[in-house]
């Protein structure tokens, strides 16, 4: 694999664009342990060879997301802008990107940490209901703010904010 990145600053340290071979050679996808799945879309766990770190890679299948080639040119190249934009950022509560590529022409991936027990702000309003203590909320609102204030900073907007996408 290429290193990206390099001449950024702020690039997630090992962060890497490949081939799907390079995927299936760094990483051991766990094809049974679906994080998420979306219309287009999946995050799977997986295991990082080298050490055994867990990681979730997401799987974006363009050619369901797209049905003309036009429409597939401009999905791929937002893909790779995404991975350009999360390489640039250097925020405790962003996640770094590990590694980012495609397998074969309609299937891009992207490789981060995984969430520690899959918790999001989502289980943890589940869990609480409406007995959330103030002290909590305002805490969570306060790290979310800073991260999209660092991330809005340095001209990238999320646009896709919810509970579900924020690990807590």
């Amino acid at each position: 694999p290429v290193q990206t990145g390099a001449d950024k600053k702020a690039a997630a340290p090992g962060a890497r664009e490949g081939s799907g071979p390079a995927l299936l050679d760094a990483y051991e996808v766990d094809e049974s342990h679906i994080l998420g799945r979306g219309t287009f879309a999946s995050v799977k766990a997986c295991t990082r060879r080298a050490d055994g770190a867990l990681r979730a890679v997401k799987l974006v299948n363009v050619g369901q997301a797209a049905t003309d080639e036009q429409t597939r040119r401009i999905l791929r190249a937002a893909l790779v802008r995404e991975c350009h934009a999360l390489e640039s950022l250097d925020h405790p509560r962003v996640p770094r990107l590990e590694a980012w590529g495609w397998l074969g022409p309609e299937t891009f991936y992207m490789v981060m940490p995984l969430v520690p027990d899959g918790r999001t702000l989502r289980t943890l309003l589940r869990a609480w209901g409406s007995r959330m203590p103030l002290s909590p909320v305002v805490a969570l609102a306060r790290q979310i703010a800073d991260a999209l204030h660092h991330t809005h900073g340095r001209g990238y907007v999320h646009r896709d904010i919810k509970p579900t996408n924020v690990g807590v």
